[in-house]
């Protein structure tokens, strides 16, 4: 969990400045259901059963009454939701396609157990990336639509264009398309989306950023990493671009991040002085991921 604290915390910063926006109007139809049980389609990192369980706030448990494949016409995957370039650039979400069809899990629970995926989500925030989207998912066992809550990008936090997920990332919906058991065909395409893998030394800038970000953001002066958030936008190139591309996005991504990565060296060695070593969490993060985990 500490990495997607630190994930948050980025991304936080990444999005202050953005003019406040009234929150999302919450679907009451679909959430105030007479029996009280709400119908959610995963279709990100979600997909893993075990993940979705064990993301709740404050370390709590999300229990679930049921967990099935499901399918939703006229979607696809989108992976629009801005993350943080060049380590996690694009994250998941569902996006209108009139030519195709996306996969994903249906999952039933209480309205407080859903309430907690939402918080988990940002939900609770005054300007949540994400609104609760209504759909029609068909399990795999029926050929009946169920009225279900999926999770699409707000046009705030949305990409004009798909970024590339990280491998990281995409390991994440490949292990839980295969343990959900989706059609083979949709986990064929899952394997086959390129990702973005930044180099072993672009991949230490990055993550020692996130020491001296958490810090800004605790000190509330998280507003003075926005010019390098921008830049490092301008300079990204997704992972299908040419080689040389790559290469000069990498180049300049690791100039942008050089005072940040500074920075939080300061920081991440004043901690190991007061004794708070690094978790074993935040050095696996610092390994590049491995392909054939897949």
């Amino acid at each position: 969990m500490v990495y997607f604290e630190l994930l948050s915390l980025l991304f936080l910063s990444h999005v202050h400045g953005v003019a406040s926006l009234p929150p999302p109007v919450r679907p009451s139809s679909l959430i105030d259901t007479p029996t009280g049980v709400v119908h959610y389609f995963a279709v990100g990192s979600n997909l893993s059963r075990h993940k979705l369980e064990n993301r709740a706030p404050g370390n709590s448990t999300i229990k679930l009454l049921s967990f099935e494949p499901a399918v939703v016409e006229q979607h696809r995957l989108a992976f629009n939701l801005k993350g943080f370039p060049p380590l996690e650039p694009g994250m998941g979400g569902i996006e209108p396609s009139s030519t195709s069809t996306i996969h994903g899990a249906l999952v039933s629970l209480s309205r407080s157990e859903y309430e907690k995926v939402w918080l988990s989500e940002g939900g609770g925030s005054s300007n949540p990336s994400y609104y609760e989207y209504p759909v029609s998912a068909v399990p795999y066992n029926s050929t009946t639509p169920i009225p279900a809550i999926s999770f699409r990008a707000r046009p705030h936090a949305r990409l004009k264009t798909d970024a590339s997920p990280s491998l990281r990332y995409l390991n994440l919906l490949i292990l839980g398309a295969t343990e959900l058991n989706l059609h083979q065909s949709y986990l064929d395409y899952l394997k086959s989306i390129p990702t973005q893998n930044p180099s072993t030394f672009l991949r230490f800038m990055s993550v020692n950023s996130f020491f001296i970000t958490g810090l800004m953001w605790k000190l509330k002066c998280r507003w003075l990493l926005k010019p390098s958030t921008t830049l490092l936008w301008l300079v990204y190139r997704p992972a299908s671009s040419s080689r040389l591309s790559l290469f000069l996005s990498e180049v300049m991504s690791c100039f942008i991040l050089a005072p940040l990565c500074v920075g939080g060296l300061g920081v991440r060695g004043f901690r190991k002085v007061l004794g708070k070593e690094v978790s074993p969490m935040m050095k696996m993060i610092m390994k590049r991921p491995k392909e054939e985990e897949r």
